[in-house]
């Protein structure tokens, strides 16, 4: 699968808009997920595992974060809280709705239009591979 992947929907006004998209390539997973936060109506709710230093923690991001529950958006985000990611879910906690979940894998984010998750992960014994995600803005 290619970055190139996508399928596409016939719209009344004969407009193809894309249904659903293969994305695998860092700078439009990157795009794509912060386009989830920027997009957000009025709810952004998703689940992931948690170790390292979780993206949502990020400054650019972080602020996304802040200003839309300042505006009285509801984020929500479930993932395995243990004591190795303890101090990164309180920081999380700060800003949105954090729910504990036992073993949770994969990852997946939706607002009130969009929709992110991953279909593969990083292959284990290949620093350079790229885990792969599935985009959809199907309404």
């Amino acid at each position: 699968m290619t970055a190139q992947d996508h399928h596409s929907i016939q719209t009344s006004n004969n407009v193809l808009t894309p249904s659903y998209k293969i994305l695998n390539n860092t700078t439009e997973i990157t795009t794509t997920f912060l386009s989830l936060f920027v997009n957000v109506t009025d709810r952004l709710d998703g689940f992931g595992i948690t170790n390292g230093f979780p993206m949502i923690l990020e400054n650019n991001l972080f602020g996304i974060i802040t200003t839309l529950k300042n505006q009285g958006k509801r984020i929500r985000y479930i993932t395995e809280i243990n004591k190795d990611n303890l101090s990164y879910c309180k920081m999380m906690g700060q800003v949105l709705e954090l729910r504990h979940l036992d073993k949770i894998n994969g990852a997946m984010m939706v607002n009130d239009n969009e929709y992110l998750s991953i279909i593969e992960s990083k292959k284990k014994n290949d620093d350079k591979s790229l885990p792969v995600y599935l985009y959809s803005n199907n309404e």
